[in-house]
């Protein structure tokens, strides 16, 4: 008797070649993911080091002459970068020379950087008069949004891990075929033949060798009949 599709040897190595090549291929894609976060956060913090540094001296000069279009030149300058969120120069006593806030942008993975690290990153720089002098006249504040600074790593991520899943499906279906090919067609031939067999003469029967396996366990199975 033949078994249900559902039941079928090929069905079921077909189901445990899916499960377990998906499953090699999410986590190769989960590590090859984390590697690539990290990589990422470090470009992320020298970029935001890069900024505040470059834009200290002229912010350091804005104070020194109390130069309000220079505050807000300074300013503007960090506005440029979508991922800055809010920047502020502020003087010893706490007011502001110039300062900018902007909205946080919703997102469907907004998730994952928050699950993965602090989605904002906020810095402040201390400003002296010189290198000499150690009397605090102005801060240089600045809030990064991490997760739209990661947004081409995602879009980039993601292609590559459909990629990966695309591959492992494909490894799968060639995996099924090869059982299908090497173990359940030739034991169904097998098993064809013993159900036609006479069962009042079992001296009788003769079982035709499966092409290829004359040498393997269904080969040994056929010469023993």
């Amino acid at each position: 008797m033949t078994p249900p599709p559902r039941q079928a040897l090929a069905t079921r190595l077909m189901r445990q070649a899916v499960l377990v090549t998906l499953s090699v291929g999410l986590v190769l894609a989960g590590i090859q993911f984390y590697t690539g976060f990290q990589t990422e956060l470090a470009r992320l913090n020298d970029r935001l080091n890069q900024l505040l540094s470059g834009a200290e001296p002229a912010a350091r000069r804005a104070l020194l002459t109390l130069d309000t279009q220079l505050a807000k030149e300074v300013i503007d300058g960090l506005r440029a970068y979508p991922f800055v969120v809010q920047a502020a120069l502020t003087d010893e006593t706490g007011d502001n020379l110039a300062r900018f806030d902007r909205l946080l942008i919703n997102s469907p993975t907004r998730w994952i950087t928050a699950a993965l690290t602090r989605p904002l990153d906020t810095r402040t720089v201390r400003l002296y008069a010189s290198p000499y002098e150690f009397d605090r006249f102005g801060t240089l504040s600045l809030t990064l949004d991490r997760h739209l600074a990661l947004q081409p790593f995602y879009e980039h991520l993601s292609s590559r891990l459909l990629g990966v899943l695309l591959s492992a499906a494909l490894l799968a279906l060639i995996l099924s075929w090869v059982f299908y090919r090497s173990v359940t067609r030739p034991l169904r031939s097998v098993s064809e033949q013993l159900g036609q067999a006479d069962t009042h003469h079992p001296d009788r029967l003769r079982l035709d060798m499966p092409p290829g396996q004359a040498h393997n366990e269904i080969g040994r199975i056929v010469s023993a009949c």
